[in-house]
């Protein structure tokens, strides 16, 4: 799943993470959709929803909203969350 266009996942930001929830964010951050995930980690999309949901709430420092997927994939490369008003 992983680009090799894109930068390094800055995986120190999510110290609090299952090994499951960060294959996750990895496959996320890659541009997968839910049902790509659901597919290739053999999970159903309900399951990848909850787990995104339990990231979300092990990551605070990336606000939720309606682009809070977006938010999170910039915080995984390194953006500053200060710039969402956090």
């Amino acid at each position: 799943m992983e680009s090799s266009n894109l930068p390094p996942i800055r995986w120190e930001r999510f110290s609090e993470l299952s090994a499951r929830e960060r294959e996750i964010v990895a496959g996320l951050c890659s541009g997968a959709s839910n049902e790509d995930l659901a597919l290739s980690l053999d999970l159903t999309v309900s399951t990848v929803k909850t787990t995104l949901a339990n990231v979300a709430l092990k990551v605070p420092d990336v606000p939720r909203g309606g682009s809070w997927r977006l938010r999170l994939v910039l915080y995984a490369f390194g953006a500053n969350a200060s710039a969402w008003g956090a």
